[in-house]
């Protein structure tokens, strides 16, 4: 079971809500990846305007997430053809002057792809303290671009 910080819950059952994601990739190089360094974050808001406060590496966030891209699957299994998969998440980013495209292509060219790197999702609400309030909803390999 998930416990949610304070803030985010009171947040979470307002009636009107619009929250703010968060996807940090961070490549792991083999090992487990050093935040800050390995990682990169996109976001659905600019963390200023919104209020966010205490975010740990804000050189390293772009705000181009497209908020109602953001969709996932769970577990299925099709006994019939033996497949099964753990689930997925989908999500669309905005590659603002190339961005997205220059830094995968920069990983790739020292040999650290994009595929198989950790994803991480994270929800949070307008004025919330990055630290103490973000709540991670997934974690899961990138598989596709």
């Amino acid at each position: 079971m998930q416990t949610y910080p304070v803030n985010y819950e009171a947040h979470n059952l307002a009636i009107n809500k619009q929250p703010i994601y968060i996807i940090e990739i961070i490549w792991n190089n083999g090992e487990h990846g050093t935040e800050g360094v390995n990682d990169i974050y996109f976001g659905t808001h600019d963390l200023t305007l919104a209020g966010i406060t205490n975010f740990t590496y804000p050189e390293r966030y772009k705000p181009i997430l497209v908020g109602d891209s953001i969709s996932g699957v769970t577990q299925s299994v099709d006994p019939v053809s033996g497949v099964s998969s753990i689930g997925d998440i989908s999500f669309a980013i905005l590659d603002k002057d190339g961005f997205v495209t220059d830094t995968i292509k920069a990983a790739d060219d020292v040999g650290q792809g994009i595929r198989r790197q950790r994803c991480e999702v994270y929800q949070m609400f307008a004025g919330q303290d990055w630290v103490t309030d973000k709540v991670k909803v997934r974690t899961m390999q990138v598989s596709d671009v």
